[in-house]
């Protein structure tokens, strides 16, 4: 069992030190590990949320390619196919590349998503291939209400494919997008938690470390202390009718009742002697 009574009082106010310390290093663990929660918390809402801004530039590269595709319908002049076939493509090759790149942060549960894009994509490129087709060996022939019809009908016939797809894309981003408001209600979750974790610390911590620092000033230094000097002023005023108390203990108090000890000793035996030389004195005055 540890004894106060037994350390100097440079080691008492060294265990304070060492318990405001910790009480320092227990915030700061506390604030690390919050902060790297934080961090990580920080980098999924960037990965959530680039996601979804990726997933709604997908959506924007199929309702370009549908909205071409309906203007080459209405329109299907040589200039303006030709125009809307370029622009088509360039959407078509942003798909291609933004889906590759969403591919390389999905999850399972993206993937999935992701795979049913991309068959919804493959089963309306057939579709747009037709109303290209059909624009193409029709287009000159726009005044002829037959062959208009027959492009508006390949048009149509696209329909429920593009619908499709950009449901498929929709459901993409629209999950993303959920994430990425959890990912961002998280960091906010954690962060309070955190400050709410290290206020909580840091107040028990100085509390104790009061507590603590009271009790080892009061009573491990001061009550001693003020014992010690009540003892020397009894023994300055002459008095050794009582017993030094604190002789036992091993810190600087024991040294000095100790002290006392020897002094309060040496204080009687010279009384002793003084008596004893009184009492000759009185012996021979009487012969």
């Amino acid at each position: 069992m540890i004894k106060l009574s037994n350390w100097k009082i440079i080691h008492k106010l060294l265990l304070l030190v060492g318990v405001m310390s910790a009480v320092i290093a227990a915030v700061a663990l506390v604030g690390y590990f919050g902060i790297s929660d934080l961090s990580d918390g920080v980098y999924d809402v960037a990965s959530e949320g680039s996601e979804a801004m990726l997933g709604a530039l997908v959506n924007e590269n199929v309702l370009a390619i549908s909205r071409d595709e309906f203007h080459i319908a209405a329109d299907p002049s040589a200039e303006n196919l030709s125009a809307l076939a370029a622009q088509i493509d360039q959407q078509k090759n942003e798909f291609t590349d933004r889906i590759a790149k969403l591919k390389t942060t999905a999850d399972d549960a993206q993937m999935t998503r992701i795979a049913t894009v991309e068959a919804a994509y493959r089963s309306y490129l057939p579709s747009l291939a037709q109303t290209m087709a059909q624009a193409r060996e029709f287009g000159g022939q726009v005044a002829d209400d037959d062959a208009q019809r027959k492009i508006i009908d390949a048009a149509k016939s696209s329909k429920d494919k593009i619908g499709s797809l950009i449901a498929a894309v929709h459901d993409y981003t629209q999950f993303s997008s959920t994430r990425s408001n959890s990912a961002a209600a998280n960091v906010e979750s954690e962060g309070m938690h955190t400050v709410t974790v290290m206020a909580v610390v840091g107040a028990a911590g100085i509390l104790g470390g009061i507590l603590i620092g009271y009790a080892l000033a009061a009573f491990a230094i001061a009550r001693p202390l003020g014992m010690s000097v009540k003892q020397l002023r009894t023994l300055a005023e002459g008095s050794v009718d009582f017993d030094i108390a604190g002789a036992e203990r091993a810190d600087e108090i024991g040294l000095i009742a100790r002290t006392m000890q020897v002094f309060k000793e040496n204080l009687i035996k010279n009384r002793e002697l003084q008596a004893k030389q009184a009492a000759e004195q009185e012996q021979r005055a009487k012969r």
